[in-house]
């Protein structure tokens, strides 16, 4: 089988997948093979949904928040900022959420079947100029996705503005954004910092980003045995990633001392602020899903964010 992941082999994410990959073929003694493409060489974001529920591979990554018409539901957890605040919190509510019923219903009907969240870091914004509080971020362009994360940034002054992630480095040079929001080792790989120098450390959230799914067709088509170990291996990627994370995100943050950035603090209120308006949007976002008829599902979500933090404390 194919595997179409986004990332180049030098991110800690792409170290998850090849864990994952391993582990696959390890454990099911050979029967099942997988050949990983890196740097999304089958298939950018915008046509992750289409390649991969056509069958042009049989597993790649989807990002839900770039697909809100296709899953209303599934679309929240990977573009609402602030919801969940540690990598174990985050990969934790989308393997949870997945297993409502409504969510199991949205990837049906886009013909993928949810394996696992390989979830990011905290996001942090890095910029040409200092951005110190959030009252800096008005008139700023500021990159961001999704249907929530704009209205996010709109809140407290700023311009959100939609590039894809193959662009984000030109249009950083070019003055097209002036600042990235994304998780530290971002910055490190792909070498924002030749651009930017400031790091506001206010904590975004972390989002179950670059979420993997098998074609549905395929995944009918394995037998039961195999089926099972493609599910053990994806519970067993949690805490793999969350390991992993501890580590690379430390380091990270060193290289970006080193690269001569600066990380300025956010205070207790600005922090608190950015946390209120999720709830804002949140509940934005739920009222919208009761237009839809989703409302049930979409308050069952909201309430399975608090249990996640309870069971997995920041």
């Amino acid at each position: 089988m194919k595997v179409n992941y986004s990332t180049p082999a030098t991110h800690p994410t792409a170290s998850v997948v090849q864990w994952w990959v391993d582990e696959i073929e390890k454990r099911t003694n050979g029967r099942v093979e997988l050949e990983l493409y890196l740097s999304s060489e089958l298939a950018t974001n915008m046509e992750a949904l289409a390649t991969l529920s056509g069958g042009a591979y049989e597993i790649g990554y989807l990002v839900p928040g770039f697909y809100p018409a296709q899953f209303p539901l599934a679309a929240m957890p990977s573009s609402m900022m602030g919801l969940t605040s540690t990598i174990l919190q985050a990969g934790y509510y989308a393997h949870e959420v997945q297993k409502l019923e409504p969510l199991m219903e949205e990837a049906e009907a886009n013909n993928v079947h949810f394996l696992y969240s390989n979830a990011a870091s905290n996001y942090l914004m890095l910029s040409k100029n200092p951005v110190t509080s959030l009252d800096d971020l008005k008139g700023l362009k500021v990159r961001t996705f999704g249907p929530h994360f704009p209205k996010h940034v709109e809140h407290f002054g700023a311009t959100p503005v939609s590039i894809p992630a193959i662009e984000a480095y030109d249009a950083f040079a070019t003055g097209a954004m002036d600042a990235f929001p994304t998780m530290v080792s971002d910055h490190v790989v792909y070498n924002f910092t030749d651009i930017a120098k400031n790091l506001y450390d206010l904590k975004l959230g972390t989002l179950p980003w670059s979420t993997m799914y098998m074609n549905l067709d395929v995944w009918e088509s394995l037998p039961e045995d195999i089926q099972n170990v493609f599910t053990e291996v994806s519970a067993d990627a949690l805490e793999y990633s969350a390991e992993m994370w501890v580590v690379r995100e430390n380091e990270d943050l060193e290289k970006l001392k080193a690269d001569g950035v600066t990380i300025h603090p956010a205070s207790a209120e600005d922090q608190q602020a950015w946390n209120d308006q999720t709830k804002v949007l949140l509940d934005a976002w739920a009222a919208d899903m009761e237009t839809q008829g989703k409302g049930d599902a979409a308050r069952s979500m909201i309430e399975l964010v608090d249990t996640i933090k309870a069971k997995y404390p920041d």
